[in-house]
């Protein structure tokens, strides 16, 4: 069951999609509007930086696979990602080291942006109807979505791989039909891009509270509450 509440709070709101199904070109346009995105993939590259509990973690399970180039060295993302694209297990493996990481990382920045009064506040992570597990936190669930045989261009065009190592890659992944019938807005990226601005914007239009309670307007409620108080009873 999705979070709700009988207050107008800040939203969180889940965005996710298929590999190169145009979810981080939508990401870019929610920035630029200003919205904060706490971005899933870009924390799972930070948790993984040499030194790092999940780095270490990742060598050890890993290693075998010559994942890293020299001891103590970055990890060889595309040497990794050959081994847990091939294998549900491998991926399975991987995640069980990860994902921990990535979820405590992303509340954290969830609690920093809900302190500032964000009245929207997007999640964006890849497998986030794959896992479920945070479903439950989300106000809305938002899909970015794209036709199957243009998701594969995009897939050889952005990462330089043959037809059969991008099918391979978004077989790895629920298929974007199935991923639609868990959302509640779909944001269609076939058309032109300068058409999407205009999609996005609808949107978080839909999405955003006429009035979030945050704790910055509670102290403010408050604080005049007092003020009041003080007047009256001196």
């Amino acid at each position: 069951m999705r979070f709700e509440s009988s207050f107008k709070m800040t939203r969180l709101v889940g965005l996710t999609g298929g590999i190169a199904s145009g979810k981080s070109t939508v990401s870019k346009i929610l920035l630029k509007m200003k919205i904060p995105v706490i971005d899933a993939d870009k924390i799972a590259h930070s948790i993984v930086e040499p030194g790092k509990p999940a780095y270490n973690a990742v060598v050890r399970e890993f290693g075998q696979y010559d994942v890293v180039s020299s001891p103590g060295g970055p990890l060889d993302r595309k040497k990794l990602g050959a081994v847990v694209f091939g294998s549900d297990e491998q991926r399975r493996r991987l995640n069980r080291i990860t994902h921990p990481a990535i979820r405590t990382e992303m509340m954290r920045q969830v609690f920093w942006y809900w302190l500032k009064g964000e009245p929207v506040i997007v999640l964006d992570v890849p497998l986030l109807l794959e896992s479920k597990t945070m479903l439950r936190y989300l106000h809305k669930v938002v899909v970015a979505s794209c036709e199957a045989e243009e998701q594969l261009r995009r897939v050889q065009r952005r990462d330089g791989l043959n037809e059969e190592e991008a099918r391979q890659r978004v077989a790895a992944q629920m298929p974007l039909e199935e991923k639609l019938k868990f959302a509640d807005f779909v944001i269609d990226t076939n058309g032109p891009l300068e058409e999407l601005p205009g999609k996005v914007e609808r949107v978080v239009t839909a999405v955003t509270p006429r009035f979030a309670i945050t704790p910055a307007r509670v102290l403010a409620v408050t604080a005049v509450v007092v003020s009041a108080c003080y007047r009256f009873f001196l």
